[in-house]
């Protein structure tokens, strides 16, 4: 079990305190305290409860499933924003692992007692209340997990061989139909106590899903819950798998468990599947809803019951494991691989060819790293950067790729001397003070010419200042180098962007240029894009362009570069070469 130092003092206090108290210890307690930490530490510890607390919600749903604790305190006394989306963060994990959570409410935040239902609380107490009123409160939230638990390890006990569908059974989601947690556990059970081959889960859970809320409003935020839904349902479906189930545990999130002896590998192909169908906006009413999610893959090993597997998964979902997908057990490690991979040069770099919609001739290359991991094969840089970004390894990994893509450039055939290499910084590089110190640095090193290189934004990163950002840019663009900015239209503040920074291009996010081929109002929304971007006197390049019907749609409305695999997959050198022979005119 990992503590921080907010964790050891909380133990202290109840070692302190426990020769007063003769009777066993309750559950682990995992207390969230913004302002009263201490003080409610102390109140748990002369009650005889474990607790390991902390003060800040970051990671609040990773410390809590380290904890083992089947109750969790969110203090939202005097942080009543703070308290209500750690309440939401820890929703999920309390929910899939039968724990209750207990939210304090300052005596003013009577009215937010809807807000913190919604958000996933199953208890809650509102000031002003003494020491025995908080300790009976966790008595009342030990009994409900505590019977919680009763009634799944019953369900393991006598429940038998459930029907995969399980029919027959009320514990069903009443948003989405679906099993919920308790029926999850029921089907575990019988599996975990007599395998009869190897069992997988996979938890999906949608990232900024409040952010939807907050956008489109509740009624928008279940009907794309309820859309996913039917999406995954139609994944795990098509496996043909018999001995599966597919349920929502908590608010935002999905448990898939399958029991096959190509369970890994069955597993992973309907992760991969489950990314493509959340990649595809949803459509409420007359909004286009676009979302992300995360995935966790753990597999059963022996001794496990299904607290303990989903527990596990739900650590995958947070980053905080290693990715559990190998056979018997075995585990990968991509945050340790990933510091070998940098120190190796083993991650490698392909280009994507950019071409003018009007003749196809090839002007530019977008470079796209991959690794191309030894048990895993080819991953994609999202997944690169989100392993970069958990390791702390993301600025090492952002040089890595750019100083590669300079060098490899350099490298290619003289027939590709005027074609223009696009490489991506992200907002963490943007705000370091020597950006243009350190790109002119990497130009010198490389020898590839500032007037060839454009800087692509990635815009899913929050620009911290974007004054700052402004003069940076500025200052690169000085030196001959474009800037771009990238995926426009699904990050954080596109038209603040536009607005603030020195930009030479738009690049529409692939998403927007697939749907142009959809409805008419896909196609207005992409020509308001394109108007807006040529009247800022930037071009337009549309990501994502794979039929001649969208690229006849898109090229209409004055998009005049275009990426994608109609064109051409991202290549390497070799094959850049190969197909700028036919693209590029004598």
């Amino acid at each position: 079990m990992v503590f921080n130092s907010d964790s050891v003092r909380a133990v202290r206090v109840k070692e302190s305190s426990i020769s007063h108290r003769p009777a066993p210890l309750s559950p682990a307690l995992f207390l969230l305290s913004f302002r009263h930490r201490d003080s409610l530490a102390g109140m748990a510890g002369r009650g005889g409860w474990r607790t390991i607390a902390a003060r800040r919600g970051e990671g609040a749903d990773q410390r809590f499933l380290e904890s083992d604790a089947q109750i969790a305190v969110v203090d939202a006394r005097d942080a009543l924003f703070d308290g209500l989306e750690a309440t939401r963060q820890l929703a999920g994990p309390a929910s899939s692992t039968g724990a209750a959570l207990l939210i304090l409410l300052g005596r003013k935040d009577r009215s937010a007692l809807e807000a913190a239902y919604q958000a996933g609380a199953t208890h809650y107490l509102i000031e002003p209340f003494i020491e025995n009123d908080f300790q009976h409160a966790l008595r009342f939230a030990e009994r409900h997990a505590r019977r919680l638990s009763g009634h799944w390890q019953h369900s393991l006990r006598e429940g038998g061989d459930h029907q995969d569908d399980i029919t027959g059974t009320d514990t069903r989601d009443l948003l989405t139909s679906l099993p919920d947690a308790t029926a999850v556990h029921q089907w575990l059970g019988p599996r975990l106590a007599a395998p009869k081959g190897k069992l997988a889960l996979l938890m999906v859970g949608i990232s900024r899903y409040d952010a939807i809320n907050a956008a489109y409003g509740r009624r928008a935020g279940d009907l794309v819950l309820q859309m996913l839904a039917r999406r995954i349902d139609r994944i795990v479906r098509a496996t043909g798998r018999r001995h599966s189930i597919l349920g929502r545990i908590a608010g935002s999130e999905f448990i898939i468990a399958l029991q096959d002896e190509q369970a890994p590998e069955i597993i992973q192909i309907i992760s991969e599947q489950i990314a493509t169908e959340t990649a595809r906006p949803f459509v409420v009413d007359s909004d286009l809803i676009t979302i992300s999610c995360r995935t966790g893959v753990a597999l059963a090993r022996t001794g496990d019951d299904a607290m303990s597997l989903i527990r596990r998964t739900g650590l995958a979902l947070t980053g905080s494991i290693p990715l559990d997908i190998g056979e018997d057990g075995w585990e990968v490690d991509l945050e340790v691989d990933l510091r070998a991979a940098l120190a190796t040069d083993a991650i490698d770099m392909l280009f994507q060819p950019q071409c003018q919609s009007a003749d196809g001739r090839m002007v530019g290359v977008e470079a796209l790293a991959r690794w191309d991991h030894p048990v895993l094969g080819q991953i994609n840089a999202t997944t690169l950067f989100n392993v970069a970004d958990r390791a702390g390894l993301a600025p090492q990994l952002s040089a890595h790729v750019q100083q590669k893509a300079l060098a490899l450039a350099m490298q290619w055939p003289a027939s590709l001397d005027h074609i223009r290499l696009s490489i991506n910084i992200t907002a963490a590089d943007i705000d370091q003070p020597d950006l243009a110190q350190q790109v002119s640095r990497m130009l010198a090193e490389t020898g590839f010419p500032a007037d060839r290189l454009t800087l692509e934004i990635t815009e899913s990163g929050l620009i911290d200042n974007l004054s700052a950002a402004a003069e940076r840019l500025a200052e690169l663009r000085s030196q001959g180098i474009r800037i771009a900015i990238d995926d426009f239209g699904t990050g954080y503040s596109s038209l603040a962007y536009l607005k603030s920074l020195p930009l030479d291009y738009l690049k529409i996010d692939q998403h927007f240029a697939r749907d142009i081929a959809g409805s008419p109002r896909d196609r207005i929304v992409i020509r308001s894009v394109i108007e807006m971007a040529l009247s800022l006197g930037l071009a337009v390049i549309a990501e994502g362009i794979e039929t001649q019907e969208q690229l006849a749609l898109i090229a209409a409305e004055g998009c005049g570069l275009i990426q994608g695999f109609l064109f051409a997959p991202p290549l390497n050198s070799a094959q850049l070469a190969e197909f700028a022979a036919g693209h590029i005119p004598d």
